[in-house]
């Protein structure tokens, strides 16, 4: 088992899983309350950046070159190695570390494929072999990975072909990477790597990468966990979301608990090769992200439905289409939902393709579509799929919707009635202005809710909760005095006038009809 000596660690502890023969977990020593950080790793044992993401992300501190759509962000240019011209840096620093840490055993590798870039998890399976080679991982991390789970029979019978892909994976990274372990190792250790990873991702839950850390391995699954791992550049905490018994154990999810209970069963039957048996899945499929509109019983049409939406979405994701190619298709399979009459505004996917649609008009710079969409997330969708205020998704989402509403504002402030400007046009910007929206009060608003939240979320010591705070300064700073003045109350007057801007927005944008029990959310109106 990993070592938890030196991990900050004294809040939980390992343990057997009552009732489950030979499966081990991590359990609280101590009652632990929402919003707390349980352990924190400096440094994964393995974090890898995966093909998609290369061009734009540092492969030490995994900053994003085209950072996060924010005010006063700085654009960030990487440097790409030299050596191998595969990964890239943010500077000499992350350069530096990176190549002490892991890269100086991979660069030569990665530059005889040239022009060829290995895939994400032969690239993860290559560098642990060297790590190991080289005595970089603890015996005891090691031994950890040895004694995890492989599954490599059901990954033989599951899929030939993938099976076959996985076999010829591991037998090239025997080679490169010059290991004396014998290809039937490897070929374990590419199983333990893909059945025990978790997805690397950013503060605002972008996936990235991939990443290993034995400790985090330990942490069983629930479909209503009480813990998240929270990414800060390289380090890695583990935070409750929910209140935490003294000897109860510690749950991460390892699918998308929003998903129809069919869907997260399949999921981690095809992923993980279990049947959950969790508290929630107990109920079947008679929770509310199960539910249709009501009078509309399920039906085999509806069921094709969902499947052609998460299809939809699966090929945004997987494919290189640019964003004015992904858009029609994903506009399409979310109108097909809205016109079907059955779909609730937050049952899966809908919302997935809201969250996609998003990211693609961002990158097209309809700002004003982006927005729309943005917003009925924050009052329809969110309240109900992440009740808890303080969970570092729902925070994410408020700061993408606060940085968005900045852009725009910018954007508004720098042209006129009479300006013709083609890309404000496309975006949307124009078309906004019959709402008469106080920018500034409404980031004010929105920065004030997820300012109040964040120690929470991500913990007072992120580099996320630092952005946020210091953006916050910076946006009060810049308001009228009269406005920087204002009481409590006049303040909460002010915000409750914009929120009502804002759902007249939604509504008349989106048709969106809260009788179906999508529930309101009067959003950041308790900060003013």
């Amino acid at each position: 088992m990993p070592s938890l000596e030196g991990r900050q660690d004294s809040k939980v502890y390992q343990a057997p899983c009552e009732g489950v023969p030979g499966q081990r977990g991590l359990f609280a020593a101590v009652a632990i309350p929402p919003g707390s950080e349980i352990l924190s790793i400096a440094c994964p044992m393995l974090q890898v950046v995966d093909s998609a993401h290369l061009v734009n992300t540092c492969d030490r501190c995994f900053v994003e070159e085209i950072a996060t759509l924010g005010p006063n962000t700085e654009v960030i240019r990487l440097k790409t190695c030299q050596g191998c011209r595969v990964v890239r840096y943010c500077g000499k620093t992350c350069q530096e570390q990176a190549w002490k840490a892991h890269h100086k055993h991979e660069c030569r590798i990665f530059a005889r494929l040239q022009p060829r870039i290995l895939p994400t998890p032969a690239r993860a399976l290559v560098r642990l072999l060297k790590l190991h080679q080289k005595g970089q991982i603890t015996e005891a991390d090691w031994a950890a990975v040895l004694q995890s789970q492989s599954h490599r029979e059901d990954f033989k019978a599951m899929d030939p072909v993938r099976w076959q892909d996985m076999c010829l994976m591991s037998q090239g990274a025997a080679a490169y990477s010059g290991t004396r372990l014998s290809v039937d190792e490897v070929i374990d250790l590419c199983c333990k790597i893909i059945v025990n990873s978790m997805t690397l991702m950013t503060s605002l839950f972008d996936p990235i990468g991939l990443c290993m850390e034995p400790t985090i391995s330990l942490i069983n699954h629930s479909c209503a966990p009480n813990a998240t791992v929270i990414f800060d550049r390289q380090r890695l905490a583990l935070r409750s979301v929910e209140p935490v018994a003294q000897g109860h154990e510690i749950t991460l999810t390892y699918v998308d608990t929003t998903d129809p209970y069919p869907r997260r069963q399949r999921d981690l039957r095809d992923r993980y090769f279990f049947a959950c048996a969790c508290a929630k899945c107990q109920h079947g499929p008679t929770l509310r992200e199960d539910h249709f509109l009501p009078g509309r019983p399920p039906s085999p049409a509806l069921f094709a439905l969902e499947e052609q939406g998460y299809a939809a979405y699966d090929a945004a994701e997987n494919n290189s289409a640019t964003a004015s190619q992904a858009i029609p298709a994903l506009e399409e399979a979310a109108n097909a939902l809205r016109r079907s009459a059955a779909w609730p505004l937050d049952r899966q996917p809908w919302p997935g393709l809201r969250a996609i649609l998003v990211v693609k008009y961002l990158a097209a710079q309809r700002w004003g579509d982006a927005l729309k969409h943005l917003l009925v997330a924050y009052f329809h969708i969110d309240p109900l799929q992440v009740p808890r205020p303080s969970h570092p998704v729902r925070v994410g989402h408020l700061w993408r919707l606060a940085c968005l509403v900045h852009l725009i504002g910018n954007l508004a402030r720098t042209t006129t009635e009479t300006t013709t400007s083609h890309t404000l046009d496309a975006g949307g910007v124009h078309a906004l202005r019959k709402y008469n929206l106080d920018y500034k009060m409404i980031v004010w608003g929105l920065l004030c809710e997820a300012d109040s939240n964040v120690d929470a979320s991500h913990g007072a010591d992120s580099h996320f909760a630092r952005m946020l705070h210091a953006l916050r300064s910076r946006v009060v700073a810049k308001m009228p005095p009269e406005v920087r003045s204002l009481a409590p109350p006049a303040a909460g007057r002010r915000l409750a006038a914009e929120w009502t801007k804002l759902r007249a927005l939604v509504d008349e944008a989106d048709g969106t009809d809260t009788a179906d029990g999508a529930g309101v959310h009067s959003g950041g109106m308790d900060d003013g």
